[in-house]
């Protein structure tokens, strides 16, 4: 579907594919690995896609915590492919930063260089924060910055990160990417235009297909 899309609207739609931790849950391992030479045998050939994700890990949805190990291995394998195309990520994390920032850190040490892209939604602390910014990560933050009340964890971590170290989402809705600028602005004292600059700058250099 991401690259039929695509294909309307090549500048404006641009496609990031992979098997998210939800799918991974709600099929068999035999399905799982399948899917997954499914997905090595097309990325070649869609020089189109600007990143594989979402990929990660959701100890949230699975109560075993992954005891299968299922997860991680389809994590690993993305990670390796990723690095062999040269895409960025971007990770789906919930309730398994531990674990997560474990298989992240292998990786990185096998592959010799800083990891790239993006942490998808994230809401933990500034320490987490700074683990995966260490692996050459940025932090997608989004709407959560809005809520009254809530998040006050992301929200303390937020101000004291670096511009150079997040990007705003909207998570699936066009407004709500306004509502998280509006937010961050009045966190960090700026001016909407100046969050909303940095963001897509920092944007810019995790995917290389949107830089000018």
């Amino acid at each position: 579907a991401q690259l039929g899309l695509s294909a309307l609207d090549p500048d404006l739609i641009k496609p990031v594919l992979g098997l998210h931790p939800w799918w991974v849950l709600e099929h068999r391992e035999q399905e799982c690995w399948a899917a997954l030479g499914e997905l090595e045998a097309l990325l070649p050939a869609h020089p189109q896609v600007v990143a594989l994700g979402e990929l990660g890990l959701d100890f949230f949805r699975d109560k075993t915590k992954d005891a299968s190990g299922l997860q991680k291995a389809i994590l690993g394998r993305q990670l390796v492919l990723a690095s062999e195309l040269g895409l960025p990520l971007v990770l789906h994390v919930v309730h398994a930063h531990e674990v997560a920032l474990e298989v992240l850190s292998a990786h990185q040490k096998k592959r010799g260089r800083p990891l790239q892209g993006l942490v998808h939604a994230f809401s933990g602390s500034y320490e987490i924060a700074q683990e995966y910014l260490k692996l050459g990560l940025k932090l997608s933050v989004g709407p959560g910055l809005a809520e009254p009340g809530r998040h006050k964890q992301l929200k303390s971590a937020f101000v004291r990160l670096k511009p150079e170290d997040w990007v705003l989402e909207s998570d699936g809705k066009g407004p709500e990417l306004l509502r998280a600028a509006g937010a961050a602005a009045l966190l960090l004292q700026k001016e909407v235009d100046w969050v909303l600059e940095h963001s897509s700058q920092n944007v810019a250099q995790v995917f290389k297909s949107l830089r000018k």
